[in-house]
């Protein structure tokens, strides 16, 4: 079985794959974290905002012309939330496209 050298240690293909699994169960927790973050702040942010625009004077219970406001509030906000979302991800595609391109370019 073949050995890689790591730091100080010595350690065989299978514990470098246990590793790597390690390492991508990591990565897959933390990016799931990092979402939970950004939801709860989007949603922080959504109640805050829609609140203060749509209420005037808090009572003990909305009225319908409050609780329309709301709902428009909230599908507008998600529907820029999404919209943002995905131009950023389409750029993110096209910058990693073209940073593959040129590094294929170099060899």
């Amino acid at each position: 079985m073949g050995k890689l050298y790591t730091g100080c240690t010595l350690k065989t293909d299978t514990e470098t794959e246990t590793e790597t699994e390690t390492e991508t169960e990591m990565r897959r927790r933390f990016k799931q974290a990092a979402t939970a973050v950004t939801v709860q702040h989007m949603l922080s942010k959504l109640a805050t905002q829609c609140f203060r625009k749509c209420v005037a004077r808090p009572q003990e219970s909305l009225d319908g012309r409050e609780e329309r406001c709301i709902v428009l509030c909230v599908d507008r906000y998600v529907d820029s939330f999404n919209l943002v979302a995905r131009a950023y991800g389409n750029r993110l595609q096209r910058e990693l496209k073209k940073s593959l391109e040129r590094e294929s370019e170099k060899q």
